[in-house]
């Protein structure tokens, strides 16, 4: 009877197994848990936050005043709601098949087997680079060591920019 007792006792301090599927669903919840917090944040909450918006009379100024669905029945009254729809409705249906062709058209022409193809390439590429480049460039001219706009701002923080030469 003793040694029966015993064993009860044990096994009742026995840290509590988990199973391996258990485990591997935590870590699954862990690893996405950023991406759930970023849909609650970025998604979720801003769309929520319009929907009540929507019944309210709102200015950054005031409190938001609860109107109810007032804001749709002026919306359903207001003529220049119909004219608006028609206007995006058509732009909609000319625009998006316009677009996809136009596209589909640039990407075939581009995987022709053309004389002169990679220099179209280059000149039908070269506006994304442009952008980076001139980026690069400004930034450049900020951190210049002699007329740098960084270093120009650093005689009122000295402490924030070295104007020792780097390299």
């Amino acid at each position: 009877m003793a040694s029966a007792s015993s064993s009860v006792s044990t096994a009742s301090y026995r840290k509590p197994r988990v199973k391996q599927s258990t485990r591997e669903a935590l870590v699954a919840y862990l690893f996405i848990s950023p991406w759930l917090i970023g849909l609650v944040v970025f998604w979720a909450g801003p769309m929520l936050a319009s929907l009540y918006f929507s019944f309210t009379k709102y200015t950054l100024i005031k409190a938001p005043v609860w109107l109810g669905i007032g804001n749709f029945t002026r919306l359903l009254t207001d003529p220049l709601v119909g004219i608006s729809m028609q206007v995006t409705g058509t732009y909609t249906l000319l625009a998006v098949p316009i677009g996809t062709v136009a596209a589909l058209l640039i990407a075939i022409l581009l995987n022709q087997k053309v004389r002169g193809m990679r220099i179209f390439r280059t000149i039908f590429y070269l506006p994304s680079l442009i952008s980076g480049v001139a980026v690069a460039i400004v930034f450049a001219w900020l951190f210049n060591n002699r007329f740098g706009l960084i270093i120009h701002c650093s005689g009122c923080c000295p402490r924030l920019v070295s104007k020792a030469p780097i390299g």
